[in-house]
């Protein structure tokens, strides 16, 4: 590429650079994000109307974006970024004129479109056609009373409205003036074409357009909330326990209202040691014994207003049983033997603790043949003679720990004399 064509090229470029509208803001002078207003609904209306909602048809309508009438802020529902509706009120519809609608949106102002405020006096009975302002309908809920009025410009009023087609709720009727009133009985979602007429005359104009219009709308109706049943405690009476013994597993029922259920002592009060969980359970070692009367409250979880119960019930604590009297073996011999004959009746026997008591040989033997039942019993026929010095234990039953005793006795058994030759 030689030295004239790179002059050329910027020469080019720099045209290109210095044309007009080529700027950041895009080829039509506008930044990307500036609103512009391509229409507004209803464009006319009449001098001392009621307030109506106003659309505004357009692009780069923002969540944020306000719609201005003669530079004030409007309340304005975001509809998309193609559209906006906005609350005019009755104020601004005072005398005839010209509204300048503009939308501003992040500090960046549209351009202005016109809103007509016509004057009645003066105005054709067919220059506007009736339009229906009404954009959207209130939702309902069944067995609750509804109400909500259609709206519209233009026309000659009064109005008269019909519905052209679908159904209405149950409960719920539409009447000549455009007002939906009733308590509907039938939970869903309705759509519904309205119709509104004015009132010129049919020789005034051939076209319905000129005289009537309709819209789809959709009235929504909830289903009743459920309502909870009573909340009530079905705990009748609660176990006894025993002053320094685990209290038995026990817990609190109840029925109806919304679970999971929230527990607690309102008056009275547990015996000491007890506890009761907010799930009902009560648990703990009482530490003192009597009669111990408490009034018990259920909460459940309905909202916003949760349902509570009360109850009295009464926890019995028996006093802690007296500790066991040391145990004694008394037994202080045992009978002698014979070899080969049967061992006379005896039992060891002891004295406090708990009954019943369970002996055993803790050292030593007995003689070969004689037994040491459970309970004390010694019984058999011994097979050998001699001395045979046994150390014996009894246990009681006392609970958790038993107690325990042992001593050393003697068990003689004679020997069989020999057989002469």
């Amino acid at each position: 590429m030689n030295i004239s064509r790179i002059v050329l090229w910027l020469f080019l470029l720099s045209l290109v650079i210095a044309l007009p509208g080529q700027t950041a803001e895009g080829p039509t002078g506008i930044a990307a994000n500036t609103p512009v207003i391509a229409g507004l609904s209803p464009k006319h209306i009449k001098a001392g109307s009621r307030g109506f909602t106003l659309t505004v048809k357009g692009r780069h309508f923002g969540r944020s974006s306000v719609v201005l009438c003669n530079g004030s802020p409007m309340p304005t529902g975001w509809e998309g970024y193609r559209e906006l509706e906005a609350d005019i009120p009755a104020s601004e519809l005072l005398k005839p004129g010209k509204l300048s609608i503009t939308v501003q949106n992040r500090g960046m102002l549209s351009n202005s479109e016109n809103l007509s405020v016509t004057d009645p006096a003066s105005a054709q009975p067919h220059t506007q056609p009736v339009e229906i302002t009404t954009s959207r309908l209130s939702s309902g809920q069944v067995g609750v009373a509804y109400h909500a009025s259609l709206a519209a410009t233009g026309g000659q009023q009064p109005y008269h409205w019909s519905l052209a087609s679908g159904g209405l709720p149950g409960g719920v009727s539409l009447s000549d003036s455009g007002q939906l009133s009733g308590s509907p009985t039938t939970k869903g979602d309705f759509p519904i074409t309205i119709h509104v007429q004015d009132s010129s005359s049919p020789s005034s104009s051939n076209s319905r357009s000129s005289s009537g219009d309709s819209k789809a709308l959709t009235i929504s109706i909830a289903a009743t909330p459920h309502s909870p049943s009573p909340l009530l405690i079905t705990t009748t009476s609660l176990p006894s326990g025993q002053q320094g013994s685990a209290y038995p597993t026990s817990s609190l029922a109840a029925v109806g209202g919304t679970p999971p259920y929230h527990w607690s002592v309102i008056s009275g009060a547990l015996p000491n040691g007890l506890l009761l969980s907010d799930g009902g359970p009560l648990s703990g070692t009482p530490k003192a014994n009597g009669n111990f009367p408490a009034i018990f409250q259920v909460r459940d979880s309905t909202s916003p207003v949760s349902l509570t119960g009360a109850k009295q019930l009464t926890i019995s604590v028996t006093p802690a049983p007296p500790a066991p009297s040391p145990l004694l073996i008394t037994s202080t011999s045992l009978p002698s033997g014979q070899q080969g004959s049967a061992y006379p009746t005896s039992s060891l026997a002891a004295v406090g603790g708990m009954p019943p008591y369970h002996w055993s040989v803790i050292s030593g033997a007995l003689p070969n043949g004689l037994l040491l039942s459970d309970g004390g019993q010694l019984s058999g026929t011994p097979m050998a003679g001699g001395n045979f010095p046994v150390t014996f234990q009894v246990k009681d039953s006392t609970s958790p720990t038993a107690l325990t005793d042992s001593k050393q006795l003697t068990i003689n058994i004679a020997a069989t004399p020999p057989t002469a030759s």
